[in-house]
């Protein structure tokens, strides 16, 4: 949704928050700690028959100073295969919504995001990066985690049987250790 487009559409799910404490909990992660802000929008179910509801969304605003602001794609996919947070790695976030929107909501085709993810998993092989690392555990709530590693291995194996490649040095990742000393790691 774009926040003064009245008639803009974004697809989504609702969720019902039981409980105070759930409130309280994504107010400090998303409001506090991630620069977003609140308004309450009406949800209209897919469904005809449900009554349209109000729902709190959380939006992403310029005053976050996580805020990547506009970007070519191919810039926003190399940000996305570099970052991650305390929810899990933005790979992940970006490989399960789109996924999420082709089969749960194919009407709601969105270019960039299909775009965006096609570049995505470009860079993860680029960078001989490990998509079952970058997934996370995933847990039941993550059903169609197999689906994208089975793509991933289809598209790797189609791409063996095709030509031999050299394996590139992959120790290049610990240039991307944090100045600081990691205790768990003792480096």
């Amino acid at each position: 949704m774009v926040m003064n487009d009245r008639q803009g559409w974004t697809w989504g799910v609702a969720y019902e928050l039981k409980g105070e404490c759930a409130l309280q909990y994504l107010e400090q992660r998303e409001v506090s700690l991630g620069g977003y802000c609140t308004t309450v929008t009406t949800f209209h179910p897919r469904d005809p028959g449900h009554t349209p509801f109000p729902v709190l969304l959380y939006l992403a605003t310029a005053a976050s100073s996580e805020w990547a602001g506009q970007a070519p794609l191919h810039e926003i996919a190399s940000q996305v295969i570099q970052s991650s947070g305390p929810s899990g790695h933005n790979v992940e976030y970006v490989l399960r919504l789109a996924e999420f929107m082709r089969l749960h909501v194919p009407e709601g085709y969105d270019e960039h995001l299909a775009t965006l993810e096609t570049l995505v998993r470009l860079r993860i092989k680029e960078n001989n990066m490990c998509l079952n690392t970058l997934m996370g555990e995933g847990g039941n709530h993550h059903h169609h985690h197999n689906d994208l590693n089975n793509q991933q291995q289809q598209q790797e194996q189609q791409q063996q049987d095709q030509e031999p490649i050299e394996r590139r040095d992959t120790f290049q990742f610990s240039t991307n250790l944090p100045p600081k000393k990691l205790r768990c790691l003792n480096v």
